[in-house]
């Protein structure tokens, strides 16, 4: 029975992940060039080292539709100040640039809503959890626990 039920976990667990990143991206739906984007996204997080969490929430807070028309304006350089960077950050802006170019300016409203919706303001790592039970443990302080709570709930 588990064998039969793995056969297919890959085939699942890569439409799941793939679905699962585009609306990270802002897109939904089938997009002709979304295995593009999808591999020069992952080139472009391996290269700069930048960490996932950061990555998405600066692609949330710096969206513009202006990006449609000018791709030099598509994420701030300082977020990608690794070695290698242009290689990679130029070719996933490009291809970033050509899907927004195929929507309309009400769909550019829903990509930046989805960008708010999938990609969170707080991300919650173990750093940032430990953090919070730290305070709760050593001096039953629940200050840090509400804080988090209401940048959660932030939209």
């Amino acid at each position: 029975d588990l064998e039969a039920g793995l056969t297919n976990f890959a085939d699942q667990y890569h439409y799941s992940y793939r679905k699962f990143l585009l609306q990270r991206l802002g897109f939904e739906g089938n997009l002709p060039q979304a295995d593009d984007l999808l591999d020069a996204t992952l080139e472009l997080l391996s290269t700069s080292q930048v960490s996932y969490p950061q990555f998405f929430q600066d692609l949330r807070s710096q969206f513009d539709p202006q990006w449609q028309t000018d791709a030099d304006l598509i994420l701030d350089q300082d977020t990608f100040s690794k070695i290698k960077i242009k290689t990679a950050l130029d070719p996933w802006r490009k291809i970033y640039q050509q899907l927004l170019q195929m929507h309309s300016a009400e769909q550019l409203v829903h990509i930046q809503e989805s960008l708010c919706k999938y990609n969170p303001t707080v991300d919650l790592l173990r750093p940032t959890i430990e953090t919070v039970w730290e305070s709760i443990a050593q001096g039953d302080n629940w200050h840090d626990f509400y804080t988090l709570i209401q940048h959660i709930r932030r939209p």
